[in-house]
């Protein structure tokens, strides 16, 4: 029998509100909140998983 590599890929996803002068700031300070563990993702914040292999398509559920 034949050994494969799986890759197993998780996403979270997560909105938080920033008050900031504007959009590119306000991703800056969400950024490093989330760096300094202000935002923590769990699995309350699962939205999908991907499988694959090398020489396989990538199948999502």
């Amino acid at each position: 029998m034949k050994e494969y590599n799986v890759k197993i890929t998780e996403t979270l996803s997560a909105t938080v509100v920033v008050e900031a002068e504007s959009a590119a700031r306000a991703r800056e300070i969400a950024e490093r909140e989330w760096q300094d563990g202000v935002h923590v993702l769990g699995a309350e914040h699962f939205q999908g998983v991907t499988f694959s292999t090398p020489n396989e398509r990538t199948r999502e559920r």
